[in-house]
């Protein structure tokens, strides 16, 4: 798990705020700092499991999941690279489609693994240890 400070932006109920995450400082002397597209702001929906007291304005600590960049990486890059790949492949040396047609076909493939990695996104948000979480109000 990863910790962070954070302000409260808004308290939406008991259990959820959102919350403002400012650029780090070390984004603001660095030279690619306007064109690596990193946000100033990141606004998001932060769990209260602890049912804190908050406040707007307020400084907050809360715990984010750490999630491993080469999964993420391997799930929405690879899924959808290696399904028009196989597609290609199967259209073009087993089908023995021509070039054009076994490329359009492969689309297909493509826009479902899109949509399979979409949804795999969605649920794994859904899930309740996945959610940033406040921890302690900053005096």
């Amino acid at each position: 798990m990863i910790d962070e400070e954070v302000e409260v932006v808004s308290i939406i109920d008991k259990n959820t705020a959102e919350v403002l995450k400012l650029r780090a400082e070390a984004c603001s002397s660095c030279g690619s700092a306007s064109i690596c597209g990193v946000k100033k702001e990141l606004k998001f929906k932060a769990e209260n499991p602890k049912k804190l007291d908050l406040k707007v304005g307020e400084r907050v600590k809360i715990e984010i999941p750490e999630i491993s960049l080469t999964k993420i990486s391997l799930i929405v890059y690879g899924i959808p690279t290696l399904s028009l790949i196989l597609s290609l492949v199967v259209f073009l040396a087993i089908l023995k489609l021509p070039e054009i047609n076994s490329l359009l076909f492969s689309l297909i493939p493509l826009l479902l693994s899109i949509c399979v990695v979409r949804l795999y996104d969605k649920n794994y948000r859904a899930k309740k240890g996945n959610k940033p979480r406040i921890i302690e109000i900053i005096k």
